[in-house]
Order: C-alpha cells, then structure tokens, then sequence
C-alpha cells in the first residue's frame, strides 16, 4: 500500500508520449525541460520496482529452497495435512501445532481431548515450547478426570503406532 501511495504521484505526472522520447533519446530539445525531468523520475521508478521484483523473487526462491511452501506445517496458519504427516514422523513441533489447531479449532472442530493428546506427544518427544503448559492448562480448566484418562490413552495409543 505505501509503495502504491509513492509511486501514483510520479505516475500520474509523467506526459508518456514525451517521456518515451526522452528515455529513447537522453535529450529532447523538441519537449520541455520538466518533461525530460519526469523521464528522470521515471528511470528512478523503474529501478525502484525493479528491485522490489529482485527481492520478492529471492525470498521466494530461498523459501522454496528451503522447503517452505505455502501448505507448510510451520506457517503462522499451518496445514492440517502436512502437520500430520510431520506428526505422524515424531516431529514434536508438528505434534504442538496440531495440538494447537485443535485446542482453537483451527481449521479442525474445536476437540480439548485432541489437544491434550497432540500438547502431551509434543511434551513427551521434547518440545521445547509450551506443550506442557498448554497440556496442564487444558487439563486443568477445561476437561473431566474421564477425559484426560482418555487423551492420555489416545496419546500412548499414538505413540504405539507411529513410533
């Protein structure tokens, strides 16, 4: 938005026809001096988009390169199927993050018993994060003795088959 905001004003400044002449040939004798002036501004605005396109590209490329997409377990919004793969492997970061999707419902029904499942893998397979915390918290405010004794079963029952 404020590269927009910069760029408008010089944009709707420039006379095209006489700018393009200006850029072709460096000097115009046949056009104003602000005209070629604007050529000027021009040129500026061109470097300056172009090197916003260079950046852009090489974060992208970098991301890529280093196996960050965009249905990433490790985006600000992660993908509930590519953390459970992750989950599945033993990744205890993948194990919170499905722990944490489930305790806000995201992207997942809103399941306390999962979370307490997926916070306590995550704790058990050294997370060094808030899993127990979060776990503990769980537990505490929001679930029955019944239903911690069952995320507990579910959790060894995971750990049994994915590990």
């Amino acid at each position: 938005m404020c590269l927009v905001g910069f760029f408008v004003p010089v944009v709707q400044s420039v006379q095209w026809r006489a700018l393009l002449v200006c850029l072709k040939e460096e000097v115009a004798y046949s056009f104003p001096r602000d005209v070629c002036k604007g050529a000027t501004e021009m040129r500026k605005l061109i470097v300056r988009v172009c090197a916003v396109i260079f950046i852009v590209c090489a974060v992208l490329l970098l991301a890529s390169y280093f196996g960050v997409t965009a249905d990433s377990c490790w985006d600000a919004q992660p993908d509930f199927i590519d953390c459970k793969v992750k989950a599945e492997q033993g990744d205890a970061r993948a194990q919170f993050n499905l722990g944490r999707m489930y305790h806000k419902g995201d992207g997942v029904p809103q399941d306390y018993v999962m979370a307490h499942m997926f916070y306590n893998l995550a704790a058990w397979n050294g997370y060094e994060g808030k899993a127990k915390e979060f776990r503990d918290t769980i537990a505490r405010l929001l679930l029955t003795p019944y239903q911690i004794a069952e995320a507990q079963r579910l959790a060894r029952e995971w750990m049994e088959e994915h590990q």
